[in-house]
């Protein structure tokens, strides 16, 4: 009877350790409105804040939440740089920081478009590779569309039913050798 009760309080170790483990990916998009002014060498948002006029997947929460948009240059002292924090009514955020150096698709005098890479971090899930694309006109209105995509990850309750699994094969093993001996 002893062992049956270690056997269940490691299984509900399992359970508690799975549920502290944020495996699942951030997934969807997001799409930031705002307004900026840009040159050849940088952006600056002003103000800034902007608000989140699109959201989908695990980034859908975030809907109409107040974003804030920060002014960075197109060199490598953007790399490290969060670009972007929201917080929605429940209190949980996301955010978008440079990981490269934008990439300056076109530039004319009425329309800039950058790319580049970073990561996300959202509350209650694991960072994830994303990209982004932002989108501004000469009139200073600004269109930042954020894409996370994930490498596939197990969910924390597969991990769960994995480890009780063998936490139970374990003890049938044990139990089977008792008998034989």
């Amino acid at each position: 009877m002893n062992k049956i009760m270690k056997a269940l309080v490691i299984c509900s170790l399992f359970a508690g350790s799975a549920s502290l483990a944020f495996a699942d990916p951030i997934t969807g998009s997001l799409s930031v409105s705002g307004t900026d002014t840009y040159s050849s060498t940088g952006i600056v948002f002003t103000p800034s804040t902007g608000i989140v006029l699109g959201g989908t997947g695990t980034m859908a929460q975030f809907l109409y939440a107040p974003a804030t948009v920060e002014s960075f240059n197109f060199d490598t002292s953007a790399i490290g740089k969060v670009i972007l924090s929201a917080v929605n009514i429940f209190g949980k955020t996301v955010s978008f920081t440079l990981t490269g150096v934008p990439t300056i698709v076109s530039d004319t005098s009425q329309f800039l478009n950058i790319m580049g890479t970073g990561t996300f971090s959202e509350t209650g899930y694991a960072s994830t590779n994303g990209t982004f694309s932002l989108t501004s006109t000469s009139t200073g209105i600004t269109s930042f569309t954020f894409d996370g995509t994930a490498a596939v990850t197990p969910e924390p309750s597969s991990l769960l039913l994995l480890g009780t699994g063998l936490v139970g094969a374990a003890t049938m093993l044990v139990r089977r050798r008792r008998i034989l001996a």
